[in-house]
């Protein structure tokens, strides 16, 4: 999950689309698991954030220091990026999608 977020923030060039629209995924669904609030999330998403050990593996491990670099890289998605051109071209707030 955290890959991607990564990738954005490390990256020195223009955001693609691609490659925002997963970290954007990824950065939802660390806010759902810290949040606690998964009604923003696909369902299975929720269900692998629920997941029981002994039926399932291993549960996911979401830190505060996750959604730290969450945010970070979604600031710099709404600093310089292909959704942000395309947000102000339609004459959408990216506000309203978070």
């Amino acid at each position: 999950m955290l890959r991607s977020i990564n990738a954005i923030i490390a990256s020195n060039g223009y955001l693609e689309s691609a490659d925002c629209s997963e970290a954007l995924a990824a950065a939802e669904v660390i806010v759902a698991s810290l949040s606690g609030d998964g009604s923003r999330i696909p369902k299975e998403a929720l269900v692998w954030l629920n997941k029981k050990p002994e039926i399932f593996g291993k549960t996911p491990r979401v830190l505060k220091e996750h959604g730290d670099l969450a945010a970070q890289a979604i600031r710099k998605i709404l600093a310089s990026s292909v959704p942000k051109e395309l947000w102000k071209f339609r004459g959408q707030s990216p506000i309203q999608y978070a």
